[in-house]
């Protein structure tokens, strides 16, 4: 603890130098997250909001990333990261946000910048499309109504950690973007994992898009078009006895965006996604599938944006980055409803509704496609999120979710694979601005899991105290 007492004072003295640094060609920035929580449940394997591991009893989590940019010309900058947090390394997406629980790290860059052209080497943060490169599709989110209270977490990322989910990536290699007249180009090279003899390989990745942007002023959007390829490969040479088999991961996707009559917009994509999970084999398959969106969008200016889609993944459909959310194997439709700053009482309310109603293409059984059973499992999703603002500072924020996870018995072979699974989520918060990015939030959730088979029912109580600030 002593330990940490000095982490939080060092960040705090360095908060007031950061107002002076914004001079001779140099920046002082940083960000920081203190989040005391409590887990208290009635069973021992407990998952929070997006089935994340939760960890019972009191537990101080905290992270601080101080960075300095330094301009050496009108056209290039160079800057670097430190971090120090006491997060769980292992459980902290995406690499390689190089985090240490007991010591610095840290990431660097340079940055060439004179238009049309924005050259990044060393650390950048990038996103493509949600079927092909990126962390986490905003839109995807069953509680986009709330502004603090909707951090939470997704299956692959530990409740342990601070992750906060957004669109973009943070990489190592080399990224170049070309923007000029009606389009852009993108191109990258990553090496989004590193060697270990005991692990894994070193991975490299390399990708390129390009979109076509033509302005369309009768209701304010922009007519789309894009192309995306993306190649995720291990080095085979690079370790002798890896834990996991080397793999090569391709997609190539196209995605649109037509405006159409009002604020009213279509919008599509479709991926392809080729997967060989295993190099050093040339008996295991290569698989090829497809994923495919589709659906119209609705936004007028920052009040009103609501969203329909179809959505659908086949069983091989499995691209390694892109959107977390978009589970392979799926079929469904996927609704959601935002409506911002509603006058109530002299204070200003948001709204947001959220439906996902998926089913499994094929039967699955340990995750293997197999042809000699035929049950599906149903996955549901529902949720309704509020933000009521109190104060100046202060504001109130509640939400409720359901969740539903069912397969019956195999109607032809009469096997045992009944899943009957439902979970309830409340979550209430109080949350106070100092400044426009420092913000204490005060948040008590109540999960409750019913397992129908009598299994894995559980209850838990987490609160937290969470303080969250920008220099």
């Amino acid at each position: 603890m002593i330990i940490r007492f000095k982490q939080v004072l060092f960040f705090c003295m360095i908060i007031p130098l950061s107002l002076h640094c914004l001079a001779d060609g140099y920046m002082l920035s940083g960000e920081g997250k203190i989040r005391f929580r409590n887990v208290d449940a009635s069973g021992e394997e407990i998952s929070g909001l997006y089935g994340e591991d939760l960890h019972t009893g009191l537990s101080l989590r905290q992270r601080f990333d101080l960075s300095l940019d330094v301009l050496l010309t009108d056209y290039l900058t160079v800057g670097g990261t430190v971090r120090i947090s006491n997060e769980d390394t292992q459980q902290v997406l995406p690499p390689p946000d190089l985090i240490s629980t007991t010591a610095l790290a840290g990431w660097w860059w340079v940055n060439f910048f004179k238009g049309p052209f924005d050259i990044t080497l060393g650390a950048y943060e990038t996103n493509f499309t949600p079927l092909t490169l990126m962390r986490w599709d905003q839109d995807d989110n069953p509680l986009g109504a709330t502004s603090c209270g909707c951090q939470v977490a997704v299956a692959g990322i530990s409740g342990e950690s601070l992750e906060e989910l957004n669109a973009d990536y943070r990489l190592e290699g080399a990224l170049a973007k070309i923007q000029e007249g009606i389009g852009d180009i993108t191109l990258l090279y990553a090496r989004p994992g590193i060697a270990s003899e005991t692990e894994t390989y070193t991975r490299n990745m390399f990708g390129a898009r390009a979109r076509l942007v033509l302005p369309y002023t009768r209701n304010f959007s922009t007519l789309t078009i894009g192309i995306t390829l993306l190649r995720a490969v291990d080095d085979t040479a690079s370790s002798n006895q890896a834990l996991y088999d080397p793999l090569r991961s391709d997609v190539i996707g196209f995605n649109l965006r037509v405006p159409l009559v009002w604020k009213l917009s279509c919008i599509a994509e479709y991926a392809r996604s080729i997967r060989d999970d295993n190099l050093l084999s040339t008996v295991d398959a290569v698989r090829s599938e497809n994923g495919f969106v589709a659906g119209l969008n609705f936004k007028s200016s920052d009040a009103v944006d609501a969203h329909a889609l179809v959505l659908h993944l086949d069983p091989y459909f499995s691209p390694l980055y892109r959107a977390l959310s978009y589970a392979k194997n799926q079929q469904g439709i996927r609704g959601s409803f935002t409506f911002r700053k509603i006058p109530l009482f002299s204070h200003l309310l948001n709204v947001s509704l959220y439906a996902k109603l998926l089913r499994e293409v094929k039967p699955t059984w340990n995750e293997a496609i197999t042809e000699w059973h035929g049950s599906l499992t149903d996955f549901t999703i529902a949720s309704t999120a509020l933000s009521y603002i109190l104060f100046d500072r202060w504001r109130a924020e509640g939400s409720y979710e359901f969740r539903t996870n069912q397969r019956v018995d195999d109607p032809a072979t009469l096997a045992d694979e009944n899943i009957d699974l439902k979970t309830h989520i409340m979550a209430f918060s109080l949350c106070y601005d100092f400044t426009i990015q420092s913000t204490i939030v005060v948040q008590y959730q109540y999960i409750k899991n019913i397992d129908g088979l009598g299994q894995d029912s559980y209850d838990a109580h987490v609160p937290l105290l969470k303080f969250s600030f920008k220099f």
